[in-house]
């Protein structure tokens, strides 16, 4: 069998994305999943520098930057789904992860033999990478202010700032209001000041 991951790698350039943010220009899979790379990568950085607890080990960021560049992979044969269908109801959420789960299965078959359970780890992520799903998700959204604020931030020794201190941000979408901390770990503990 012809190996033709590569190829549909390749494809990814092709892959439209759904733009919730920058509708003035298209973004394709390829751009996007460059960008999270970068900003995972970024994140984990900077949780290594400024936000270490004393005892813990650093994150390596060779994981969490291979694990962004697989993250949407299997959008190259489902395509990019409006995030507001995606989280619309429970069910469809299960279902297109079903779906998701299937595409990277495909994948993995266009793959030699020898090379899937390297690749399965990327294209299906199992419990031994969940410590870095909380960075490629804020990795994914870079455009988020949560860039701007992380990149100035020093860390709070005096722990985090009272209840009337917290700032809301009220999504660009305007659907919901969420705190700018719910993003990733490292961010939860930046100082408000």
């Amino acid at each position: 069998m012809p190996n033709t991951f590569f190829a549909m790698l390749a494809r990814m350039k092709l892959i439209r994305r759904w733009g919730l943010m920058f509708s003035v220009r298209e973004e394709n899979l390829a751009e996007h999943t460059l960008d999270t790379a970068f900003f995972t990568h970024a994140l984990i950085a900077l949780h290594n520098a400024r936000f270490l607890p004393a005892g813990e080990a650093p994150l390596d960021p060779g994981p969490g930057v291979q694990l962004a560049l697989y993250h949407d992979a299997p959008e190259i044969l489902t395509g990019d789904l409006p995030t507001p269908v995606k989280y619309f109801s429970g069910e469809i959420h299960t279902a297109y992860r079903a779906v998701e789960h299937a595409a990277a299965e495909s994948l993995l078959h266009l793959l030699p033999e020898d090379l899937r359970r390297e690749y399965r780890r990327w294209l299906l992520p199992t419990e031994e990478l969940a410590r870095y799903a909380p960075y490629v998700k804020a990795g994914s959204r870079p455009w988020s202010s949560v860039w701007r604020r992380a990149a100035r931030a020093t860390p709070s020794s005096a722990g985090p700032p009272p209840a009337s201190a917290r700032r809301w941000r009220r999504w660009p979408c305007r659907r919901r209001r969420c705190s700018w901390r719910n993003f990733c770990p490292p961010l939860r503990k930046i100082s408000m000041n």
